[in-house]
């Protein structure tokens, strides 16, 4: 509750597991949810960002994003941004909002190779 509002947000997971992502909650993959994932194996929880992008496609931790000109950014959480970003090697940082003038072309996990690294 925020000065006496409720505040609503929906709070999503997918998981790679090594092999492929998996949409289906952390019950389905070798995961606990203790107030954080903890997970055995490969197993990774990849936080959904609460964004979409210009598709309507839900954004996730992990996701590899395009903007019409052709840069390539990763969405990433950063510990001392408190938050999500668009991160763009070596340093490059952009607002998350932006995400919403950018398309999905992939996640980190299975499409590495469209980062160039």
């Amino acid at each position: 509750m925020y000065r006496g509002k409720i505040i609503s947000r929906n709070i999503g997971y997918r998981f790679w597991d090594g092999k492929e992502m998996i949409y289906h909650g952390y019950k389905h993959v070798d995961c606990s949810f203790h107030g954080l994932f903890v997970c055995e194996g490969d197993t990774i929880p990849l936080q959904y960002t609460g964004l979409k992008d210009k598709n309507k496609q839900d954004a996730y931790e992990g996701d590899i994003v395009q903007e019409n000109d052709g840069r390539i950014y990763l969405v990433k959480w950063i510990e001392d941004e408190a938050g999500f970003v668009l991160f763009q090697p070596p340093l490059h940082y952009r607002h998350f909002k932006d995400i919403k003038v950018m398309k999905i072309i992939g996640n980190i996990y299975q499409n590495k190779e469209l980062l160039g690294y």
